[in-house]
């Protein structure tokens, strides 16, 4: 097995799952549709060199026995509920030309035919190409998968991490809609009986897995997930700098923090431009509030450690809770190296 899938089902806070791969793997060993490709067919020279795969394709873009997979999935109700308040507020136009109404789900689940389509037990046709629950749960069991539920998210990384023998970091949260909009959604007797017609699959595949400890079904294999971090392990980009964070001070409207880069590679490093040393600054949910950037030397020799400053001024700095430190290539916008460095913090603490 040389690629483990991540099946991005819309609204079960894949984006979040996401984050973690990009912290916890390494942004180099993560390809995902939607950021680095925007193809609708599976060409598999396109991520030849990456051992982990995510973005929003169904098993069907894949189609690949020999694959792993993993999927998160939500209770259907809340999902479509999710789904339906994201596209009112971030698709809007689109959607009301195809027939969403945004002042009324009951309307849109009688008379959106496109909406409708998009719901239909969508978690199972995700994960197994077919809108069926036993079918689904045949697949699943038939081939190398890996599935929770979005409220066991925690259980369900920290058992990646001892998988994968990865140290798990903590997971931010992305796509985050306003909070109470479920209260202002019209969901009345008859649209969520009508909802519950096009869920009823995906509520069984989601009850069936809450049954289960952790909420988690596995079939992959001692032997499968040696050979995903035997992929792992090669694909792991060699270290190119060691970098320390010192001297970090924030305070209302200012950070700024000194870091020391060394070349650690054993051999001279030409940034030709292209790398910058950058700087994530974090709240306490790990949203990133901003980024600060600086060049560096165009020569690094061998052993040679040189102290930069990032600094930034904004009103958001209050809100400052981690930093992280890494040398970017500003054609990939990727970090260089498979891990970063980080330090959390107590605001007024410096």
């Amino acid at each position: 097995m040389k690629k483990l899938i991540f099946l991005h089902i819309e609204k079960s806070a894949g984006s979040s799952q996401r984050d973690w791969f990009y912290k916890t793997l390494g942004s180099p060993n993560v390809f995902w549709y939607g950021i680095d490709s925007k193809n609708r067919s599976f060409n598999e020279k396109e991520v030849a060199d990456t051992p982990f795969v995510g973005g929003h394709r169904k098993f069907n873009f894949y189609d690949r026995p020999d694959y792993g997979y993993i999927a998160i999935l939500r209770n259907p109700i809340d999902r479509v509920i999710s789904l339906y308040n994201f596209f009112i507020h971030h698709h809007g136009e689109i959607w009301k030309r195809k027939g969403l109404d945004a002042s009324s789900f009951e309307r849109t689940i009688f008379e959106c035919e496109d909406f409708c389509k998009i719901i239909d037990n969508a978690q199972c046709e995700y994960i197994s190409g077919q809108k069926d629950f036993k079918k689904t749960l045949t697949h699943i069991k038939k081939n190398k998968y890996c599935v929770t539920t979005m409220e066991n998210m925690f259980d369900f990384n920290m058992f990646l991490s001892r998988k994968l023998e990865v140290n798990g970091t903590n997971l931010g949260r992305f796509n985050i809609g306003a909070t109470g909009y479920r209260n202002s959604i019209d969901l009345g007797p008859r649209a969520l009986k009508k909802l519950q017609e096009y869920t009823a699959e995906d509520q069984r595949l989601y009850n069936y897995l809450n049954n289960y400890k952790y909420s988690r079904i596995s079939t992959l294999t001692e032997k499968d997930w040696g050979s995903i971090r035997h992929e792992f392990a090669r694909s792991r980009p060699k270290k190119i700098f060691s970098l320390g964070l010192r001297d970090l001070q924030v305070s209302e409207k200012k950070a700024s923090c000194l870091v020391f880069v060394k070349n650690i590679s054993g051999e001279i490093q030409t940034t030709d431009s292209k790398l910058l040393l950058g700087a994530k600054f974090y709240d306490a949910d790990d949203n990133v509030l901003f980024e600060a950037r600086s060049t560096l030397n165009e020569s690094i020799r061998v052993n040679e450690e040189s102290a930069y400053i990032l600094e930034r001024d904004d009103q958001l700095c209050s809100r400052i809770r981690k930093v992280e430190i890494g040398v970017v290539n500003i054609e990939t916008r990727k970090w260089i190296d498979d891990q970063v460095n980080s330090i959390s913090i107590l605001f007024g603490q410096f």
